[in-house]
């Protein structure tokens, strides 16, 4: 008598609930598989209660052959051999689907594994630029963040890690590999935009706070500032020529030279930049170095040459040449410096430095008459306009003065 669906079920059923005890249970339970599917064939009646006991039957047997290793299921290979099954009779050949799968997974962990640890050294840098600015509530924010970051990219590798993260997202353990892997990813993307975004926008706060910072008794404060401006967001040009700019006004002159020298790195057309540190040169008595920058000041990709430079900007065009002739005073080059600092004075007579600076190139070439006019029209020219005395060393106001009166006819 042929055996009713219901009792051909009933044997599957009783099978799989048996599987892994012995070899044998799982190969009862893939001829009982291959009862139904004969019953199936020959069009025995099938009530949907039934059907839908197979099918949920079905999908039990798929999850204990892909829950273990190929190797765990060998023997199956050994049945094939001997068998012969039809390739449609798919349960005979679960275990060569799950060394597909297991290949993906690998696949998988690869790729959440690499996206942890991109996770973490993002996170770890960001977390080190924070930490030398001061700025405490971040660095907070930044380590717990971190650990944050670090625990749930983590878990995504391990079976009970990713069991926790689904039941957080409320996920149904379907996927779970490359749910993790997509766990793993989005850490990835916010690290990524954390560390792109974040200090730079931090650094371009610290900025404005710097440029607002404008009582004199608070420039030790717009340092400070400008230092973590310039630490956040190293390639902005204008806070390390800002930065220079307060290091120069402190006396901080290899400070100063040095956040010159990175400015001009990052914007080879700056020519401010390439006089103001020219200048510092010239006051380190490093004239050779000064004449360079000033030569790489006129290149033909730099302002200088520019049409509208020269038409708009005679002040700068002061400064370069005021430097360049100091520098020239300084190698010796008497002629080509006084060329130089009497063009200076004609794009700008009032130009207190130039006329000193002339004044000692005339007294090197023994023009004591002119190196005298030169000290008187310097002095008047920061009487008329103290606003010049920045632009200036207090020592040259004093030698200036002590040549005149020792000489007050101009003998």
């Amino acid at each position: 008598m042929t055996p009713s669906f219901e009792e051909e079920l009933r044997k599957f059923e009783t099978a799989l609930n048996e599987v892994g005890a012995s070899d044998n249970t799982l190969y009862e339970a893939l001829v009982s598989r291959d009862e139904l599917e004969q019953l199936i064939r020959n069009h025995q009646s099938v009530q949907a209660s039934e059907l839908q006991r197979f099918l949920a039957l079905d999908e039990k047997l798929k999850s204990i052959i892909a829950g273990k290793k190929a190797e765990q299921w060998e023997f199956l290979g050994r049945w094939r051999n001997t068998l012969r099954p039809d390739t449609k009779l798919w349960w005979w050949h679960l275990d060569e689907h799950a060394a597909k799968v297991h290949a993906r997974y690998g696949v998988w962990t690869l790729l959440t594994s690499l996206s942890i640890a991109l996770s973490i050294a993002l996170t770890t840098d960001t977390f080190n630029t924070l930490k030398t600015t001061g700025t405490s509530m971040l660095f907070v924010f930044t380590t717990f963040f971190q650990t944050i970051v670090t625990l749930a990219s983590g878990s995504a590798l391990t079976e009970q890690g990713r069991k926790w993260l689904m039941g957080l997202a409320g996920f149904s353990e379907t996927g779970s590999r490359s749910l993790g892997t997509l766990l793993a990813f989005v850490a990835l993307c916010i690290s990524l935009l954390v560390w792109s975004c974040l200090p730079g926008m931090l650094g371009k706060h610290y900025e404005r706070v710097a440029k607002d910072t404008t009582r004199p008794g608070d420039v030790s404060k717009a340092i400070t500032n400008y230092e973590y401006a310039a630490q956040l967001d190293p390639r902005n040009f204008q806070v390390h020529f800002d930065l220079a700019e307060k290091y120069d006004d402190t006396n901080q002159r290899d400070k100063a030279v040095r956040e010159y020298e990175q400015c001009i790195r990052l914007d080879r057309t700056n020519f401010e930049a390439y006089n103001k540190l020219s200048r510092l040169y010239n006051l380190r008595k490093d004239y050779g170095m000064a004449l360079a920058m000033l030569k790489s000041n006129l290149t033909t990709d730099s302002p200088a040459n520019d049409p509208l430079f020269k038409v708009f900007a005679k002040d700068k065009q002061y400064f370069l040449h005021l430097y360049r002739g100091w520098a020239n005073a300084g190698l010796k080059n008497y002629n080509q410096a006084e060329r130089g600092l009497r063009f200076a004075t004609r794009l700008r007579k009032d130009g207190a430095s130039a006329h000193y600076i002339l004044g000692t190139v005339y007294g090197a070439k023994g023009e004591k008459l002119n190196e005298l006019d030169e000290y008187r029209i310097f002095i008047k020219c920061l009487e008329d306009n103290p606003g010049q005395r920045d632009e200036v060393e207090e020592e040259w106001i004093a030698a200036a003065r002590e040549a005149l009166r020792a000489n007050p006819e101009g003998d």
